[in-house]
């Protein structure tokens, strides 16, 4: 079989070049651009066989929970099963809503903290809020407890986490922040045997 032109004249100059390299050479060639000029194809979503385009729609549904990857998955299922949530604004930090508020001698990080979670729901003209909180369940694995409450309160138990925690939440909802939105507050939790639930908590 013969090869194709481009791909014969890179193999007689003997460059070494990568697969990704040859295949920007040839569409500069063929479409008349250097490759750096050239334009990315949309994002291929094998998994529906759909392509995915960029929406320029803003979400007015912001989602703040804690930046652990161990829950994101889990989260992401919760949102779009129980609370129909697909669209949506995240802020993802140590701690969750937690950061909010100024537990132990945190005040300067939740201002700051609170500062940009109330430039977000003005600039995106944010209506509902969801505030994620995590931790285990009682009974549940002590290696599930928020390591951002962790280090802010290294000598409490697990249970005194929790209450703390819904001591912040109470905190957080009356920060002044949410004037014209709908806020509700879950608890992630994970049990003795390591199944994942989500618990209202307000």
């Amino acid at each position: 079989m013969s090869r194709h032109p481009i791909e014969s004249g890179i193999h007689e100059h003997q460059h070494s070049v990568s697969e990704d390299d040859r295949i920007h050479t040839e569409d500069s060639q063929v479409h008349g651009r250097p490759p750096e000029e050239q334009v990315e194809p949309p994002v291929d979503d094998h998994e529906n066989g759909e392509v995915r385009r960029w929406n320029h729609e803003r979400p007015h549904t912001l989602v703040i929970a804690c930046s652990d990857g161990r829950f994101q998955k889990d989260l992401d299922d919760f949102l779009h099963r129980e609370l129909g949530i697909d669209h949506y604004d995240r802020l993802y930090i140590p701690g969750g809503p937690g950061g909010l508020a100024p537990t132990g001698i945190e005040f300067s990080r939740s201002h700051q903290l609170r500062t940009e979670c109330r430039f977000l729901i003005a600039a995106h003209g944010i209506e509902h809020t969801v505030l994620v909180f995590h931790g285990p369940a009682a009974g549940g694995p002590d290696e599930a407890v928020c390591g951002d409450y962790r280090r802010k309160l290294p000598r409490a138990s697990a249970h005194e986490i929790r209450l703390r925690q819904e001591q912040d939440a109470g905190d957080v909802l009356a920060s002044g922040l949410w004037t014209g939105v709908d806020v509700v507050v879950y608890r992630c939790e994970v049990t003795a045997d390591n199944t994942v639930t989500f618990v209202r908590v307000r």
